[in-house]
């Protein structure tokens, strides 16, 4: 296994064995991914020599550090998620120079940035950081750079990019898994960034290669279900995961539970196995809004949405609910919305709950996706 990491890090990444040693080093780096492009960031660590990719706008120097400055101000947002067994606990503030953004969950922490850098401080056991860099933290960063982000999934088919929105836990990452099966590619988990990159054309770039799913999903979709406080490796696994997963053709490196006291499991995904992931960016050619209903008589019906009615959606599914307010981002970000939604169309899919009817509905988006 070492020998074939070894291989796979200079194919992908051009490290000498050098650099390698360094990265080994690391405890964070177990599977190499903040290396990689993240809605088309690259976090540069220069103590690792980090791999300049292709496919990224902005790189930001990025860093581990021991301890930062508690803040004395009062913060500018706060988020509080509380689920049966845990409690997530989100404050932002803003000081002179920069912003530090302090999360108390499974995982304990705070990151520190402005727009040149950013710095994490975390504390021993429990979530790593890099759970909450991917979403909350990046987005952040983006905002701040006029690039909003919003709670959806990306989906790349025809080389076009396709965002699925819908509210947490009514299945959005189990029906974007499933149209893995006809034809899409994944490449974002949970959120999306819109980036602008010139007049009517906006850009999606791919996360890291991670999704979210709960137990039902993962049997239904995978073949392979973990309990609550197991995860499985590749060191172990790996025949067994690739075997299993003949579902969607996904190939597993590494699965566990999200936190350890929540039962939505994370897959991290092998992109050299089963195409399934995108690695490099793709036009945004339209957003869908999710809703499933039981009260239905077709099983999927997809219509186009006003102007108002989409740019409602969109507001209500920032990544960081309201934060875009006290950022002072809010007029902006209706002019950003109001300019996207004048090129990109937006529709609502209603569909039949229940995952036997997934094959039919995922038959017809790919029908309307490929007819835009």
């Amino acid at each position: 296994m070492a020998l074939a990491l070894h291989n796979r890090l200079v194919q992908s990444f051009g490290y000498l064995d050098s650099d390698i040693k360094l990265l080994r080093q690391m405890e964070v780096m177990t599977h190499f991914s903040y290396l990689k492009p993240l809605h088309g960031v690259q976090l540069i660590d220069k103590t690792a020599g980090s791999h300049i990719h292709d496919s990224v706008r902005f790189t930001l120097p990025f860093e581990q550090v021991d301890s930062l400055p508690v803040s004395n101000n009062a913060p500018i947002w706060q988020l509080s998620d509380q689920g049966e067994r845990y409690t997530t606990e989100i404050n932002l503030y803003s000081h002179l120079n920069n912003y530090s953004l302090n999360i108390n969950c499974e995982g304990s922490g705070t990151f520190v940035f402005d727009s040149q850098h950013m710095q994490v401080s975390w504390q021993e056991g429990g979530t790593s950081y890099e759970h909450y860099i991917q979403s909350t933290a990046i987005a952040c960063w983006l905002e701040l750079q006029g690039v909003p982000c919003i709670h959806a999934n990306a989906m790349c088919h025809n080389n076009d990019a396709f965002l699925f929105i819908a509210p947490s836990r009514t299945g959005k990452s189990t029906l974007t898994t499933h149209l893995l099966s006809y034809g899409f590619q994944m490449m974002t988990d949970d959120m999306a960034a819109l980036h602008h990159i010139q007049q009517g054309r906006y850009e999606i770039y791919p996360s890291w290669p991670k999704i979210r799913l709960w137990p039902d999903s993962v049997t239904n979709l995978i073949g392979t279900k973990l309990d609550d406080a197991n995860s499985v490796s590749k060191d172990n696994n790996t025949s067994q995961a690739n075997q299993q997963s003949t579902h969607v053709g996904l190939h597993v490196i590494e699965q566990k539970n999200v936190h350890a006291k929540f039962a939505k499991q994370e897959l991290e995904l092998d992109v050299e196995q089963g195409k399934v992931w995108r690695e490099s960016s793709a036009p945004l050619k339209a957003i869908y809004f999710l809703e499933r209903s039981d009260d239905i008589e077709e099983t999927c019906n997809i219509v186009q949405l006003s102007a108002s009615k989409a740019m409602i959606l969109l507001l209500q599914n920032s990544m960081l609910a309201d934060a875009y307010i006290n950022l002072g981002l809010e007029v902006q970000r209706l002019q950003w919305f109001a300019v996207l939604l004048g090129k990109i169309k937006m529709y609502k899919i209603i569909y039949k709950n229940g995952l036997q009817h997934l094959p039919e509905v995922s038959e017809q988006i790919k029908q309307h996706s490929s007819t835009l």
